[in-house]
Formats: C-alpha cells, sequence, structure tokens
C-alpha cells in the first residue's frame, strides 16, 4: 500500500507539472523594476466568471488553443483554491478543468500551476506598480532641496534590486516577512503587524549598538508582549507555571530588581490603530501615546497592572510623559506609534504630517537594506510564496544521541596550606617584598592570552570592516546618484535639435495664432455660444464663469487627421508613434507642438500582424467636428408614450389652477400614474443592480426634459457662524458643567434642550415649476400663512418630550379636526395643539408659558419621582438667543415661578453646532414629515385613479384646512422617527466643545470635565468671570438675536426617497462621510446613486485617450482607472418604499 501512496503521489505531482513552454511567469528573485518592465501576454479576470470554473472527467486537448496563453487568468485566491482542491478531483477520476467561457476546451490539470504562478505575478505587478507609482508621485510635492527628495532617490534605487517576491533577510526574517509585504510602506495604507513588529526589530538592533548606557535599561517589546497582556482569566490563574508567560515572567523580575526601569511596547486598539504604552519602574507610572488622540484602552491597563501586581507592585499612577505626534490622516497610525518609540529613545524628532511619507520610505529602506546586505549571490533564484510543491510531505528523520560516557571518581590528594601567615612576612624573603592587594596584583601580572589577543583583533577588524561598509555604501549611492544625473543630461542634450544649415538659415519660430488650435479643433463649441447668444429671454441664473477656450484638442478633427494620416504613410509600415511624431513637428511645428507619441501609440492596434489604426479611433474620424459625447439614451419611459403624455397632462393641469408644484408633489403624481399603468417598470433591473424608484433627482430632469420646467428658488441661507465659534462652545461647556456641579444634578433627565421649527403644509407655496422664460407666476394660497410651528424638546437621557404645536389663527376653528383619529393619538402622545392668536404661526410669551407649565414641568415631576429626587430639585433649560426666549418678561416670569429652573442659553449664532435638536433631530424629524407629505399625495392620487382608471387629469385637494388635519400624522411620524434614545443621545454627543469634550451628559460630568473647569478658574481669571456670569442679563445682549424662521422655500431638504435610518446614519458617522450606495449635492443633503435612472452618459470608454491638452500633457490612459462604477444600494433597500 505504501509503494501505491507513492506511485499515485508521484502521478498527480506530474500531472501538475507546468510543461517548460508554458513556464513564463516571471521568477520572485527579479527586482521589482524588472518586473514592472515585463509586458505579461495575459490580465487577470474577474471573479465571478473565474468562481464557475469546474473539474471534468473528459480527456484534456492534446494541443492547447493557439490564444491560451492570452487569456484571462483567475485572481490568486481562486486559483490557489482550485489547486487545493485538485488532489481529492484527481482521486475521483477527473482528468482534465472546464472554464465556462471556454466550455469546449477541457483543459489539463497542470493549467492550474500555470494560474496560480500567473495570477501572482499579474497582482503584485499591479501592487508593485502602485507602490512605484506613488513614491514617484512624491517627486512633484516634495520641494527641490529637501531631505526627502534624496530618500526617493534610494527607493527607486533599491527597487532596482529588491526581489519582487523573496523571504526577507535580516530585521524581515525575525517575522517570516516576504518582499511583497512591504508595499503598504510605499503606499497610503495602514501597515500591518509583521511589518511594525520588523520594525521594532530595527530599532532593538540600534540600541543594542548603542554606547548609551541608559538605553541598557529599557526593553521595546513586540506585538506578541500585548497578546500575552490580553489572554483569559482562566490562563492568568495559571500565571506562575504557563509557559505562555515565560517572558512575562522574566520582564517583570526585571523590574522587580531594577535590571530594567522602562518598557516600551505597541498595542492595537480594535484592531484598527497603533498606540504605545510605556511603564516606568522608577517612577511607578503607565504614560499612553496615541497619534488620534483617544481614549486610553483602560482594559489593557487593567492588565499591565495585573502582570505588575504579581511581581510586587502596587498600582502605577497614569502619567503624560510620553510625547508623540498628531496624525491627520487615517493610515499613518503604526509610523506615529513607531516615531513615539524612536523619539523616546533616540530623541527622534517628533512625527508631523508633512513627515509622515518620509518616514514610511525611511522604515522601508532600513528593513530593505538589511536584506540586501545579508543575501547571497548563491540564494535559490525561483524561491516564491508558492511552489508546486506545496503538496509534498517531508518526513524529518532523528538524529542518533550521542553515547554515554562512563564517570570516572577521581581519588582524593591530600590538601596543603601553602598560605602565609603575618608571623612569616616579617621574615626570610618576605621582608624584602612589600604587601599589595590581589586586583593590584592582576592589574600588573596579567597578560593577554593568544585567544584573547585573536578575539580583539577579530572585533577591531569587524569595526573597521563596519566603517568601511558604511563609507562604501555611501559611495556606491553617490555613484549611482551621479550616473543618473550623466543619462538624464543625455537625454536632454539628445532632445534638443541638432543645428542645421535650414535651422541656421530660416527662423521657424512659431508665431501666436489668433485662434489656438484646441479652440479650431472644435468648432462645435463656437456654434453652442452663438445659439445661446441668440436666445432672446434672459431666464435662469447668471453665469459665474465666462466661457474659456479649450484646451483639449482634437486630433480627429478634418482640421489636422489628414497630416496625420499623412506623417503615418511616410513614416512607413511599423508605424512608429515616436517617427509619426517627429515628422508631424517636422513638417507642421506650429499645430503639432502639443502632440506626443504616447497618445499616437494608443491610436494604433498593434494586435494583428501589421499595424493599423484602431476602428474607434477611424469612428471619430467619421464623426468629424462632432463632440465626443454619444446621443442621450432613452428615458425609462420611452416605451410608453401615452404614460408620459398623461403625466404631462396631469402636472399642466395642477399648474392651470393656480396649484404650486414642488419636485415632491410632481413626485407623488408620477408614481401614481405608473403604479396604475405600467407597474412592471419599478421591477426593471440596471446594469449596476439598481431598480427605478423614481428620486426626487429623476423627477427634476424629467419635468426639465418634457416639460422645459424649471424651479426657481433660493439655496439654504448658510448660517452667519462667529469667527469665535470655538471658544463661545468651549464657555458654553464650562458654563453648564458649573451649573451641573453647583446645583448637584445628578440625573441626565435634568437637562432639557428646545428649539422651535416650521413645518409648511404644502412646500413650494411661493415658489413652482413653471416654463423657462416664464413672467407671471400665479399659486393658490401664496398670500396665506400655510404653514405652522412645532416646539420640538429632547433630554439628554435620551428622551423626547410631547410636541406643542402652533397653528395661525385666533381661534379653535384654526386647530385640526378633534374627530379624526389622529387627533387622539396625538393627545394619547401629550402633543399640545394650540392657535397663535396672531396673524403668524410663531410662538409668544403666552405660549412658552403654557409649554413650561403643560409639557416640562411635567416631565421633570415624573423623573424626579422615578429617581427620587426633591421637588426643588434644579434641572436646567437650554434655549436659543430668540427674542421671545431672552426676554425680561419670560426670564422675570421663569425665575418667580420656577425658580429651581436654571435656564442657559447657546451663543448667538453657533446653534448650527451647539444645539442639540439643531444638530441631530430637525433633520429626521423634517425628513420624516416630508415622507409623510408624499405618501399621502400617492395615496390621494391612487385613490382618484382607482375610482377612475381611465381620468385623464388628477386633481390634487391642496385646500388648508385638509392639509391641516392631515399634518398630525405627519407629526406623530416625525415623532416616532426621532423617540429613540440612541437618536436623542447622539444629538447632544455631536455637539462638541473644544477638541475633547461635548454637550453629552457623560461628558459635562466626566472628572476630566472638573478638572479642566477647576484648571479654568485657577489660571484663566477672565474666562472664569465669563461663565459664571448668568447670560443676557446686561442690555449689550439684546443684540444677539437668532433670525426668525427661514421661509420653507429657501431651504432644501434631504429627497423623499431618501429614508430617515439612512439620515440617521449619515449624522452618526459625521457629514463628511457618506453612506454607501449614496451622494450628497452642494448643500450636503443625501441623494441616491442608481443607474436605472441616469439620464445621460459620459464620454465614450474607447474614445478616452484620443486626445491631449495644448499644453503637450496627455490625458489619462483609457486602462486607468474609468468612469465611477455605480453600485446598486443593498444596505437600505428594506427600508425604502414609495
Amino acid at each position: 500500500m505504501p509503494d501505491l501512496h507513492v506511485a499515485s503521489e508521484a502521478k498527480f505531482q506530474d500531472v501538475l507539472s507546468v510543461p517548460a513552454q508554458f513556464s513564463i511567469a516571471p521568477s520572485g528573485s527579479l527586482s521589482v523594476a524588472a518586473l514592472l518592465l515585463i509586458n505579461l501576454p495575459t490580465v487577470l479576470e474577474n471573479s465571478a466568471s473565474a468562481a464557475r470554473i469546474v473539474f471534468s472527467k473528459q480527456s484534456p486537448l492534446l494541443q492547447l488553443p493557439t490564444d491560451f496563453v492570452s487569456r484571462p487568468v483567475p485572481p490568486f485566491q481562486t486559483a490557489s483554491s482550485l489547486r487545493n482542491r485538485a488532489r481529492g478531483a484527481f482521486r475521483d477520476g477527473d482528468k482534465s478543468v472546464i472554464h465556462p467561457s471556454f466550455p469546449n476546451d477541457p483543459l489539463p490539470m497542470w493549467v492550474m500551476s500555470y494560474w496560480v504562478a500567473m495570477s501572482h505575478a499579474l497582482e503584485n505587478q499591479r501592487d508593485w506598480r502602485a507602490s512605484h507609482d506613488w513614491v514617484y508621485d512624491r517627486f512633484d510635492v516634495v520641494p527641490t532641496d529637501g531631505q526627502e527628495l534624496e530618500i526617493i532617490d534610494e527607493v527607486l534605487d533599491v527597487l532596482e534590486s529588491l526581489p519582487w517576491d523573496a523571504p526577507l533577510k535580516g530585521f524581515g526574517a525575525q517575522t517570516d516577512l516576504r518582499s511583497t509585504e512591504l508595499q503598504p510602506l510605499l503606499g497610503s495604507c495602514p501597515i500591518h503587524g509583521r511589518v511594525l513588529d520588523s520594525m521594532i526589530a530595527v530599532v532593538v538592533q540600534h540600541m543594542q549598538a548603542s554606547e548609551d548606557e541608559d538605553l541598557q535599561s529599557v526593553s521595546v517589546e513586540s506585538l506578541d508582549f500585548a497578546d500575552i497582556l490580553r489572554l483569559s482569566d482562566k490562563r492568568w490563574k495559571s500565571y506562575e507555571t504557563d509557559k505562555a508567560f515565560v517572558h512575562l515572567r522574566t520582564i517583570g523580575s526585571a523590574l522587580r530588581e531594577g535590571a530594567l526601569h522602562r518598557i516600551l511596547l505597541p498595542i492595537n486598539i480594535d484592531n484598527v490603530h497603533w498606540a504605545v504604552i510605556e511603564v516606568d519602574a522608577t517612577n511607578q507610572s503607565i504614560s499612553y501615546a496615541d497619534s488620534l488622540g483617544w481614549s486610553w484602552p483602560n482594559e489593557d491597563i487593567d492588565a499591565i497592572h495585573r502582570w505588575l501586581g504579581y511581581h510586587g507592585f502596587a498600582k502605577f499612577n497614569r502619567a503624560t510623559t510620553l510625547q508623540h505626534g498628531k496624525q491627520l490622516d487615517s493610515f499613518s497610525c503604526g509610523i506615529a506609534a513607531l516615531n513615539t518609540i524612536k523619539h523616546a529613545l533616540f530623541q527622534d524628532p517628533l512625527f508631523t504630517a508633512n513627515r509622515a511619507f518620509s518616514l514610511r520610505m525611511e522604515e522601508f529602506l532600513n528593513i530593505v537594506y538589511d536584506h540586501l546586505e545579508l543575501s547571497d549571490p548563491n540564494d535559490d533564484p525561483n524561491d516564491s510564496s508558492y511552489s508546486d510543491s506545496d503538496d509534498v510531505e517531508i518526513q524529518e528523520t532523528q538524529l542518533p544521541s550521542p553515547p554515554t560516557l562512563p564517570t570516572h571518581h577521581p581519588q582524593q590528594k591530600p590538601k596543603l596550606n601553602l598560605r602565609a601567615t603575618n608571623a612569616d612576612l616579617s621574615t626570610g624573603l618576605f621582608k624584602f617584598f612589600s604587601t599589595v592587594s590581589r586586583d593590584e596584583h592582576l592589574k600588573l601580572a596579567w597578560k593577554p592570552s593568544t585567544r584573547e589577543l585573536k578575539d580583539r583583533d577579530q572585533q577591531e577588524q569587524a569595526r573597521c570592516q563596519e566603517k568601511f561598509d558604511v563609507f562604501e555604501k555611501a559611495a556606491r549611492k553617490r555613484e549611482m546618484a551621479a550616473e543618473r544625473k550623466r543619462k538624464q543630461r543625455a537625454r536632454e542634450k539628445d532632445a534638443k535639435q541638432k543645428p542645421t544649415v535650414e535651422s541656421v538659415l530660416h527662423d521657424h519660430t512659431p508665431q501666436p495664432l489668433a485662434v489656438t488650435i484646441a479652440e479650431a479643433s472644435r468648432p462645435y463649441r463656437q456654434l453652442r455660444r452663438h445659439a445661446r447668444s441668440m436666445q432672446k429671454c434672459n431666464s435662469g441664473r447668471k453665469r459665474k464663469r465666462e466661457d474659456t477656450e479649450a484646451r483639449r484638442v482634437n486630433w480627429q478633427s478634418p482640421l489636422l487627421w489628414p497630416t496625420i494620416e499623412t506623417a503615418a504613410i511616410r513614416v512607413g509600415y511599423g508605424m512608429s508613434p515616436i517617427e509619426i511624431e517627429r515628422e508631424l513637428k517636422r513638417v507642421d511645428p506650429s499645430r503639432f507642438h502639443g502632440i506626443s507619441a504616447q497618445v499616437i501609440g494608443r491610436w494604433i492596434d498593434q494586435s494583428g500582424t501589421r499595424p493599423v489604426w484602431r476602428a474607434s479611433v477611424l469612428a471619430r474620424v467619421q464623426k468629424g467636428n462632432l463632440p465626443l459625447t454619444t446621443a442621450t439614451p432613452p428615458g425609462i419611459l420611452a416605451k410608453y408614450p401615452e404614460v408620459t403624455k398623461t403625466i404631462i397632462e396631469d402636472l399642466r393641469a395642477l399648474r392651470a389652477v393656480g396649484v404650486a408644484l414642488d419636485t415632491m408633489r410632481c413626485r407623488g403624481v408620477i408614481i401614481a400614474r405608473i403604479t396604475v399603468s405600467c407597474p412592471e417598470i419599478f421591477e426593471a433591473t440596471a446594469k449596476d443592480g439598481s431598480k427605478f424608484r423614481c428620486t426626487e433627482s429623476w423627477v427634476k430632469k424629467f419635468v426639465h426634459r418634457t416639460l422645459n420646467w424649471t424651479f426657481r428658488r433660493a439655496t439654504r441661507a448658510a448660517q452667519k457662524t462667529p469667527s469665535n465659534a470655538d471658544q463661545l462652545c468651549l464657555d458654553q461647556f464650562y458654563r453648564l458643567t458649573l451649573t451641573i456641579r453647583d446645583c448637584a444634578i445628578f440625573d441626565a433627565s435634568f437637562y432639557v434642550n428646545i428649539d422651535q421649527t416650521n413645518i409648511v403644509y404644502q412646500p413650494a407655496n411661493t415658489a413652482t415649476y413653471e416654463e423657462v422664460g416664464s413672467k407671471q407666476v400665479a399659486v393658490i394660497g401664496q398670500e396665506e400663512k400655510r404653514a405652522f410651528t412645532v416646539l420640538v424638546g429632547i433630554s439628554a437621557s435620551g428622551d423626547a418630550l410631547p410636541f406643542q404645536v402652533i397653528y395661525c389663527g385666533k381661534t379653535a376653528r384654526s386647530l385640526p379636526s378633534k374627530t379624526t383619529q389622529q387627533f387622539k393619538d396625538a393627545q394619547d402622545l401629550g402633543f399640545e395643539l394650540c392657535f397663535s392668536n396672531t396673524d403668524t404661526y410663531w410662538s409668544t410669551f403666552q405660549l412658552m408659558c403654557d409649554y413650561v407649565r403643560n409639557i416640562l414641568v411635567p416631565y421633570w415631576t415624573r423623573q424626579k419621582e422615578l429617581v427620587g429626587a426633591p421637588d426643588d430639585q434644579e434641572c436646567i433649560l437650554q434655549l436659543d438667543v430668540w427674542s421671545v426666549h431672552k426676554s425680561v418678561q419670560f426670564r422675570t416670569w421663569l425665575d418667580q415661578q420656577c425658580p429651581w429652573i436654571k435656564y442657559r442659553f447657546v451663543p448667538g449664532g453657533c446653534t448650527g453646532i451647539a444645539q442639540p435638536c439643531d444638530v441631530g433631530v430637525q433633520r429626521p424629524f423634517k425628513l420624516a414629515v416630508k415622507r409623510s407629505q408624499h405618501a399621502d399625495i400617492v395615496e390621494e392620487s391612487l385613490t382618484l385613479l382607482k375610482k377612475d382608471e381611465a381620468a385623464h387629469v388628477i386633481r390634487l385637494d391642496t385646500t388648508l384646512p385638509t392639509l391641516r388635519d392631515r399634518s398630525l400624522q405627519w407629526l406623530i411620524n416625525g415623532y416616532h422617527a426621532i423617540n429613540k434614545p440612541d437618536v436623542v443621545k447622539q444629538s447632544f454627543f455631536q455637539c462638541k466643545a473644544g477638541t475633547t469634550f461635548n454637550l453629552s451628559f457623560e461628558s459635562l460630568t466626566s472628572r476630566e470635565a472638573l478638572h479642566a473647569l477647576r484648571d479654568v478658574q485657577k489660571n484663566d481669571t477672565m474666562t472664569w468671570e465669563r461663565i459664571k456670569t448668568a447670560q443676557y442679563k446686561t442690555p449689550e445682549a439684546d443684540e444677539e438675536v437668532e433670525p426668525p424662521f427661514t421661509h420653507a422655500a429657501d431651504v432644501e431638504l434631504d429627497p423623499s426617497d431618501v429614508s430617515v435610518d439612512t439620515v440617521l446614519q449619515h449624522i452618526a458617522l459625521g457629514e463628511s462621510s457618506v453612506p454607501h450606495g449614496y451622494s450628497t449635492d452642494d448643500l450636503g443633503n443625501l441623494l441616491v446613486d442608481n443607474e436605472s435612472e441616469s439620464y445621460e452618459r459620459g464620454v465614450l470608454d474607447d474614445m478616452i485617450g484620443l486626445q491631449s491638452t495644448a499644453d503637450g500633457s496627455t490625458e489619462v490612459e483609457a486602462e486607468g482607472r474609468g468612469k465611477r462604477r455605480r453600485v446598486a444600494n443593498t444596505q437600505y433597500k428594506d427600508f425604502w418604499m414609495h
């Protein structure tokens, strides 16, 4: 049986062996520079098609197809997985492999080994090219006289020698690193732990070579130290015996005995961030250094205390003595952590954002130089991270132990006492010699032995050799730099045209042209400008930018292409791009001074037997002067002209009777028509997997293209934030902290923020869609006050208080009908519905008093009973500086009726950053209301169509009583959207105060906040006087008043097709981070990315690369990144509804 197994294994290895003629994958010992120059005959295919490769029992082809080598290969992970499954398939009788793209070509099983080798080379060639480009791009941003320029030169030099895939020697060997794992150091990406451990090995070696005695009492640990600290409690119970803690026991004993004074160790935070901890046994302290300023890792600190406790130490104090730099990106934490260690040991300059990239390259050079110095030219040139013999098992044989020698017991010998007594020292020969100590005797009598002399010579020779190596390395660097400079000068010299008789006699200096070549090659631009100038009406906003001249030349225009073709014919059969460029610049240097051989090379197809112009280039020539864009594709309603016609009639009919139309109302009508007439549109799937959702962005394009309508409204008025807003917010934080401390406020529910916002019944009652150029735009209810006010209150404990809703009017008839179910639901939620008793819908003094009596005080009374607080427990009411809030009348009333309410005001102009309601609640609340309004429009339209499906026109009810009754359901939905503890608490947390604090109750009552308040009281008298004085009790404060409500027509809200949960996630992540599947407009509102609703196409992919700029710079190649690929939103699809 063993013989059969060995024979089967040998046959399997033979089946997987790649024939010599197909062993074309580059060796891992090739340098990185050499790998980048290799033009591999194939490319990687997508993983989707590669995943369908199967084994087959068909006999493989005896002769592979001629295009086999050029076929795409599967990704490395897929190919490796296939080869790992090959042994089982071979035992099951499978003989070949079938690729789904070539089902009729059963391939031999050795192609899996070929795919593994080739995909490994392709992926690493791609990654090394990205690293090389990253280094090369640094030339454009670093100063010409800076040190980083020399580092870049060194990196480019070592890439000429560094194997692209080989096991590293020296520092890299300590963590089994391969050269491919160094790629993150040459890029804007995080580094992993094994690379960090190798860099720490460099630091340790530097410490050992240093003559500084202080460094001998410092230990720099690898990541294994932190990993052992994080072992489970069960393992820690056997700390004294468990082998995993051997190193920790050794270090702990050294600390206890005084052999070590300090320990520096890197730690990983949540697998996303690197930081450093210092344990100082001399000062009994622990320091934490974090380049992002994160909070202390308490679990790791507790583990260190537990470890120190096993060695008799008391609990160490926390200190901030470990200095560190500040990181401004998201990927330099590893380099910053290593710099912190080097600064603590060698006083290296601290990490800064300007030095982040140069430090990465320095660490790369440290590891690579050590590898190159230790490399043996006789190393296996085929060593790589993959091998065809990975499946071969190697059995180790145990060497015989040495024989046991017999033990000899020596005989006892007599002992002689040869010591001289004190009496002997004064007699005989002893009296002629003086008595010396043992140390003096050894100093005079000792002579180095031959072995010691030899060791000393070897050490001296090693030191000399080390100095010589440093000198030789510097000399080699200078020689390589000088050689590069000589080659550069030679290229520049060859590039200059040698003077000829013709150039001397005739001046060929091109004269400046009246029209640039780029502009002349695009006459369609001039026609478009002329058509725009002939428009009679001046509708639309004024152009902010004047027309500029074209920068990119259309080389395929009839003005230029005939000359290019003639030059190609003169060059001849090979169609050399360089020769064509030279011929063009010789014939007409003024027109073709901006063309380059790179651009011409992308026009030529080299795949055939002879080079020819690409088909896409010839197609562009046929188009002549027409622009490069493709025709606008048909819209999704192109197959339903009757539906489109009906929608147009609906919208026009609504405008004819004066109904104001905004995007949300138009969207509701369109969805209702499509749902009744052609609902299958909502099930159609686009190329990116998305489905038609009739988003607001699509509605805007639809009404513009089909009706030539435009919507005129102002953008959101940006709030004018004071220049000292950061200081104002920090003062507010100190003032709230002082109030909480002095009033003994111990529960978060006793801190409430309120804010007033307006809701419009029918948005756009002062703006509407209308035909472009219209002079008179009439709408129903333009003079009516078609809005109401909602007073929203939230507490720091996560509660949303019931709303106070203020309707415009002077009697109870201005309120919603009491007979509706929504009215009863609103009463159950505690809403207070009241009329303004004025001509506006704004809050008044009396209404504010009602809110305090009927909503705020009952809420605090319930909370006091729950937590057992006394009736006179003081509470904080945070207000903005509206006139009704800061009026003397309202403040006097509060002081008299509720003296236990401590009111504090948000600084003027800072509500957008320092008021919790504004920061995290109002936006999702208004979006929920807007989605409810949209749902009412769709439901009303569908109800009308169900009654009369053949109705020609949809008539919407926009009367004020109807909308007022519906408003209650809007508010109920909005209340449920924000009445979530996590959402409310996040609103307080998002209000930042300085770089460390926020308005959450945890931050306001934290130990750090109290310490900061104490420091201000001691050290900053002016700030202390400012924060302890009650706000707005002086006449000067009357100028700080928030502006009245911005009209709804002036405010752009998030589209109604965006879910509330998505907006909440957007707020929680920070508005600079956009959820997957969404983008933002100029105002920061979310927009759905949906390929199925795209109205326009960009430039043809095969047209990219046909142009170059007039100044000679070329466009990005067609093989580059290309257009942004839209991906269907799958994360939030379950939350969306029409």
